[in-house]
């Protein structure tokens, strides 16, 4: 979310470049710039609210989470390791929900033990 929020206002800084050359010329094009960077700040201010209420979650948790997010909010090494490991749990379990999909569902539900064999 912090990535998507650095994009986002790297957008808005862009958008109001634009708009600011955009009026030195004096083109008709603002109207539409203008509606796009309104919707731009409302997303950033969105995502802002996201990322806050999800620290507040986690810093609320436990003491060792807390100070652990508090280092990585800091330390931009520790930040990208934090989330390469997110990448990789996320990963990791797509890669096991498809591995159960391709078990038949009758044999997922079955109770029997494997290589017994009732007639």
């Amino acid at each position: 979310m912090e990535d998507s929020l650095q994009k986002t206002n790297r957008l808005i800084k862009l958008a109001q470049q634009q708009l600011v050359d955009i009026e030195r010329s004096g083109s008709d094009e603002t109207v539409e710039i203008s509606l796009s960077l309104e919707d731009l700040e409302e997303t950033a201010s969105q995502l802002r609210t996201k990322v806050q209420t999800s620290l507040r979650k986690l810093m609320g948790k436990d003491s060792a989470t807390a100070a652990a997010l508090k280092k990585a909010m800091q330390s931009e090494f520790l930040s990208l390791r934090l989330k390469s490991r997110a990448f990789l749990i996320r990963i990791r379990q797509r890669v096991l929900q498809s591995l159960l999909a391709a078990v038949p569902f009758k044999r997922r539900i079955s109770r029997a033990k494997k290589g017994l064999l009732f007639f």
